[in-house]
């Protein structure tokens, strides 16, 4: 997730930036449970410090990490946030010092910790409570004077923070840092004191990003975001603004999970929010240590008993956060779903009758004055996608549509009806009921010219067209390092058949109110199957543009492509060819178990010497694929194609596969 500015709103006229962190595994007292003395903070024994060093929530809260040849290290990146010149990867040198930080007697701001310049018990509210709480700071240590934690307590009395939840917002695909989707938390505010019900919008969200300096091209961002280039922080703003940034402006729908989090719980992670405002920031890499992994280590704090980040190797994904925190029996006490605002405004747009959606069409362009429509239904499809085309088009409409909103507004009020009724919208991205992530799958095949196949796939990520779409944005693929190996039996020899670094894919049904253009992207390395090699290898890619239509209650997509396709391989007359590809598909959804996808493809060579009689001849590809989903975890998929092969003058190709895909 991209922050370009370091100005964010918070309850105090300072920003709230803070970091996260790692887990490793120990036995302690749980967290927040008073523990007596053994021997006073002086006194402390060798034994009973280094059994807190070593203890999980000691671990969280300095975000150490087992390292992979011995040790710990912490993921926090800022050396004032270590009392210890080794605190980094020393827990128990790290213990010793704190403890010595909190004895200290000190007034005022002397001490100058982060760049709030506190005193340690200021800056690190949690550490002192959980360091008293087990004897090791002196029991008659009272906390800080007011004035000493005037900015610590002003911030948190802002909060007002009761009970939280987790906010997963849907993929975006045309962001690519967002094309995953994204997380973060809302911290609710109590019950107000006059008696009237609270909005939620007047909560606070809280979430973790890169700050990135306004003038770097995407190119810099997408490359710097992935090797770790940028600095993440933690940024808290008034929930209402983080629902105009993802469900108005982006149009993505927002899944708001209440935690199962106690008032203690609520208050140690607000304590340690503010002690990674005061002093934390991390390296940010957009495949692990991201915006949901850094989640996860806060709620780790509030809940100790929750071990959800040693679930993720590599790369953490947010629909998998999500899943690993609802896992959890009871961790999760509510769901509600929060439709974007172009999906409420496309449901009582279609909501009209014939004439009523004429009416609306006329007076969006300007055939028939908004003054003269007397219809409730008309005034509100228009007021609602004109108030989406201001988000849209954000920072605001022009001159024209403006004021066509202000007459619409006007006209409404004059209208004393009400509208009708419409169902809730139910949607089925909830990414906690979708299939898992990653994949591994065994093929049994067999093609032309080769025979028997018995082949492996390793699909690390994410969804395909012929997944099952409960959980996903539906019509869309975002598949990346798809991997398959073939054995070819008759030749007893293995090979690699596949590699798919990228693949995108975004197919939007057409939509009058607001039409939007399908696309593709795919970027790989595979077989050229038109050629008389086909087993040669070739690297690829493609993109371009396409329109889709849906009919029969979406369970049917047409959709065609208008590619522009580039190899190069050894097999190819010139090295390598370049040309238009078009393709025409079906995509048949009648159960959501089950999915067809029947496709056509053609594409031309410019490469080639057009003297030649074959050189206008199009290679075209025929395929139908089918997938049953037996649940998250399993789909069985037959996968078919024919090749004519004209061009190349080689006998036609086909290959049946049949694909047994297991989900993690």
């Amino acid at each position: 997730m991209k922050r370009k500015s370091p100005g964010l709103i918070a309850p105090i006229p300072v920003a709230l930036w803070f970091g996260a962190f790692f887990i490793f595994c120990f036995s302690v007292p749980r967290a927040g449970a008073e523990q007596p003395s053994h021997a006073g903070t002086a006194a402390a024994s060798a034994d009973r410090l280094s059994e807190v060093a070593t203890s999980k929530y000691w671990h969280r809260l300095l975000h150490y990490k087992h390292r992979f040849l011995g040790g710990f290290k912490s993921d926090v990146d800022e050396p004032a946030f270590f009392f210890a010149p080794g605190g980094k990867t020393d827990p128990l040198a790290e213990l010793k010092a704190t403890i010595a930080a909190f004895a200290r007697v000190e007034t005022g701001n002397a001490t100058g910790i982060g760049r709030l310049r506190q005193i340690p018990r200021c800056a690190f509210p949690e550490r002192f409570r959980y360091l008293k709480s087990l004897g090791l700071v002196a029991p008659g240590l009272a906390p800080p004077p007011e004035r000493d934690c005037a900015d610590f307590r002003e911030w948190k009395k802002g909060l007002a923070a009761a009970t939280a939840t987790l906010v997963f917002t849907s993929a975006y695909p045309n962001n690519p840092p967002s094309m995953f989707g994204h997380t973060f938390l809302r911290l609710n505010r109590g019950k107000r004191e006059d008696g009237y019900g609270k909005s939620d919008f007047l909560d606070y969200g809280v979430s973790f990003a890169a700050e990135v300096p306004s003038s770097d091209s995407t190119i810099k961002y997408a490359a710097l975001g992935i090797f770790g280039g940028y600095y993440g922080y933690f940024a808290v703003m008034p929930y209402y603004l983080k629902v105009n940034e993802y469900s108005n402006s982006e149009s993505r729908d927002l899944w708001e999970y209440d935690l199962a989090l106690d008032a203690d719980q609520v208050d140690r992670m607000v304590n340690h929010l503010w002690e990674m405002f005061a002093t934390a920031k991390f390296d940010y890499y957009f495949a692990d240590e991201n915006c949901s992994y850094q989640l996860l280590s806060l709620l780790e704090v509030a809940n100790p008993d929750w071990d959800l980040m040693n679930r993720f190797r590599g790369y953490v994904l947010p629909g998998d956060t999500v899943k690993a925190v609802a896992s959890y029996p009871g961790a999760v006490t509510g769901v509600k779903y929060r439709p974007s605002l172009r999906k409420k405004m496309l449901q009582k747009a279609h909501a009209l009758e014939r004439q009523r959606r004429r009416e609306f069409d006329d007076t969006l362009s300007g055939r028939v004055p908004v003054e003269k429509v007397r219809d409730v239904d008309t005034l509100e499809a228009l007021v609602a996608y004109l108030n989406y085309v201001k988000f849209r088009d954000a920072p605001h409409l022009d001159e024209e549509g403006a004021a066509l909103l202000r007459r619409a507004l006007l006209q409404r009020a004059k209208i004393r009806e009400t509208p009708r009724a419409l169902s809730p919208l139910e949607g089925r991205s909830r990414p906690d009921l979708g299939h898992y992530s990653s994949s591994v799958g065994l093929v049994a095949g067999a093609s032309r010219g080769h025979g028997a196949t018995l082949g492996f796939v390793f699909r690390p990520g994410l969804h395909d067209l012929l997944n099952d779409d409960l959980g996903y944005e539906p019509y869309s693929q975002i598949d990346f390092a798809v991997t398959r190996l073939v054995y070819d039996v008759s030749g007893k020899k293995p090979r690699l058949d596949d590699f798919r670094a990228l693949d995108l894919t975004s197919l939007h049904p057409y939509e009058p109110v607001d039409p939007k253009i399908s696309w593709r992207f795919g970027l790989g390395v595979g077989r050229m199957k038109d050629l008389a090699c086909d087993t040669c290898l070739a690297f690829n890619t493609e993109a371009g543009p396409g329109l889709a239509a849906s009919f029969f209650g979406d369970r049917a997509l047409l959709y065609s492509l208008a590619l522009v396709s580039f190899e190069a391989g050894r097999a190819l007359p010139k090295g390598s060819r370049l040309g238009p590809a078009l393709v025409a598909a079906t995509l048949l959804a009648p159960s959501g178990a089950f999915k067809a996808l029947a496709s056509a493809r053609a594409e031309l060579d410019l490469f080639r010497n057009f003297d030649r009689a074959t050189a206008m001849k199009a290679a075209v590809k025929f395929a139908l694929d089918q997938a049953y989903a037996l649940g998250p975890a399993w789909d069985l998929r037959l996968l078919t194609e024919y090749i004519p092969r004209a061009s190349s003058g080689a006998n036609g190709y086909y290959e049946v596969g049949l694909h047994a895909n297991h989900y993690y």
